[in-house]
């Protein structure tokens, strides 16, 4: 088997074994990852990690600039005047505004909304800077100038920073892990079991969905998650074209009414 399609099976493989955040529905809900990023945020929050997780991600949205002093008079908000997330540096006069978007597409006046409301809260004439990014999966550029456009893959990597300290409790290490790995599952585009799962269809084509129905072949014994998964895959693509009216394929009509894969068991 090639090298590339091996390491595609084995990250479906993986993307099989639990997460926390799936587990409780979060995979699509832009107010949950909105809430978890606030969490880190806070320099003072349950993390025990300071500044240093206020810094991280700080960096990963507003640039190398943007950070805090100190926990004291730093301010995390959430949905408060319909911002997604807001930090406030009370201290620097600093005012750090983020618009979140998850599957979901910026409405028209919604980023000027934000900047006037921060100006009023904020303004000029108190000393106050303000910045703003529009977070997105794949990066989506704002269509106001003043704002920031950044993929959520910088706030993985920030992640991955703040776990490569080594200053993380065990209970928290595990949280960015699931965090990071429901981010590489469903959020980022280059990593995730829908780009990974049509990857795989495009390199065996005929030859997957023979081993696909063989309970014996080589890729359902080793990687049974993965097989799986690019059943499923298989299976929702066919039902979404048939959905617009095609003939489904003999293979699409059987995918359809069967198990997306058979038993292993």
């Amino acid at each position: 088997m090639p090298e590339a399609i091996e390491a595609d099976l084995q990250s479906l493989e993986a993307a099989t074994a639990f997460n926390i955040f799936e587990a409780v529905g979060l995979v699509g809900q832009e107010i949950r990852h909105s809430h978890f990023l606030a969490f880190l945020f806070d320099p003072q929050g349950a993390h025990g990690l300071g500044i240093a997780a206020t810094n991280a991600l700080l960096g990963a949205l507003f640039g190398d600039d943007a950070r805090v002093e100190s926990p004291e008079g730093v301010e995390v908000l959430r949905e408060v005047d319909d911002i997604d997330l807001r930090l406030v540096d009370w201290n620097q006069m600093n005012a750090f505004v983020v618009e979140n978007k998850i599957w979901h597409v910026e409405t028209e006046g919604q980023l000027e909304k934000y900047e006037e409301i921060a100006q009023e809260k904020y303004p000029d004439d108190r000393g106050f800077r303000r910045e703003f990014t529009l977070l997105s999966p794949s990066g989506e550029r704002a269509t106001r100038p003043g704002w920031a456009s950044r993929s959520y893959d910088v706030v993985r990597d920030a992640l991955e920073q703040l776990l490569s300290g080594g200053n993380t409790s065990p209970d928290v290490s595990l949280a960015i892990e699931h965090y990071r790995g429901l981010l590489s599952r469903y959020v980022l585009a280059e990593t995730s079991i829908s780009t990974t799962c049509a990857r795989v269809w495009m390199a065996r084509g005929e030859t997957l969905r023979g081993e696909l129905d063989d309970c014996e072949s080589e890729l359902v014994q080793r990687y049974p998650g993965a097989a799986r998964l690019l059943s499923a895959h298989e299976v929702s693509r066919k039902a979404v074209a048939c959905s617009a009216g095609c003939a489904p394929s003999s293979y699409a009509a059987r995918a359809m009414d069967r198990e997306p894969i058979c038993s292993t068991s």
